[in-house]
């Protein structure tokens, strides 16, 4: 990273002393990278740091999905940090981690979640899911593709950081979608994110949604800062799916583990999510 670059970074989050993000591993040898163009659109959600409500995203735009008559399904591919069956108040008897060792395909994985989307859970505090060989993430990702014929989206949790997995589901799935907040961390991990992700695959969609914001202004001046960022020093333009408004709501739908849109369906967060769902089919 040039110093112009790291500096530039420096000003993108406001502050003179915070270091720029590190730099990104060498590409993942991966065999399947471009995934296939069925019926159903496979969009990775993904984020430069953890805790940016990503999971959570993917949950509820699903439900969206669903009342507007999508099949819709999440894979919860969070290698070790998988969650998203808690957000639901599930307890699947079978995971990615049944599919990664054979004893299961995808689809017998896969549970009913409230909402009328399904789930197919991950596994959470396995290490050896974070730790998967190409050949079993491709495997991964070949029974990704199984629903491609089986539902109108796949919802991908790809995880955070920029680990080989992550840019994998990125670069295995047809529209990114980078979650990212006002937070200066957030906003240089993302940016790292798009970098790393377009190391490996240089064409891909990659779609922004700014969460936890105070205002619609606030989240276009955050992705306003990465896309500069971007368009300078990758050549690359990111597009604005939207923002979702910091509300006490999506606390408490976590707290009580029900999908936003069930707990909430009033709430300015769950207008924003509608938002962003609309685009998701256009």
């Amino acid at each position: 990273m040039s110093a112009d670059q790291a500096q530039f970074l420096r000003d993108l989050v406001g502050t003179k002393g915070s270091p720029p993000p590190a730099a990104q591993p060498k590409a993942p040898a991966l065999s399947l990278v471009h995934p296939p163009r069925g019926r159903a659109k496979v969009i990775a959600v993904a984020s430069g740091k953890g805790g940016v409500g990503k999971s959570n995203i993917a949950v509820n735009l699903a439900v969206a999905s669903a009342q507007r008559g999508k099949r819709a399904v999440v894979v919860d591919a969070d290698m070790g940090m998988a969650n998203a069956d808690v957000l639901c108040d599930l307890q699947p008897p079978f995971n990615l981690a049944h599919v990664v060792a054979g004893r299961k395909t995808m689809t017998e994985v896969v549970v009913d979640a409230p909402g009328g989307f399904r789930l197919a859970a991950g596994a959470s505090g396995l290490a050896n899911m974070a730790a998967l060989g190409r050949r079993e993430h491709d495997r991964l990702l070949e029974e990704i593709y199984l629903f491609e014929h089986d539902a109108d989206v796949v919802l991908l949790d790809a995880g955070a950081g920029i680990g080989p997995h992550v840019l994998g589901f990125m670069a295995g799935s047809q529209q990114q979608l980078v979650v990212v907040t006002p937070d200066p961390a957030s906003i240089t991990d993302a940016y790292a994110l798009v970098k790393a992700s377009l190391r490996v695959r240089d064409d891909l969609e990659l779609r922004v949604v700014v969460n936890m914001v105070t205002t619609s202004v606030e989240a276009r001046s955050v992705f306003d800062r990465i896309d500069r960022a971007c368009r300078q020093f990758l050549g690359a333009r990111l597009r604005y799916w939207g923002h979702i408004v910091n509300d006490v709501h999506v606390r408490r739908a976590v707290r009580r583990r029900r999908p936003l849109l069930l707990e909430a369906p009033h709430a300015e967060a769950t207008d924003c999510l509608r938002d962003i769902t609309n685009q998701l089919f256009e």
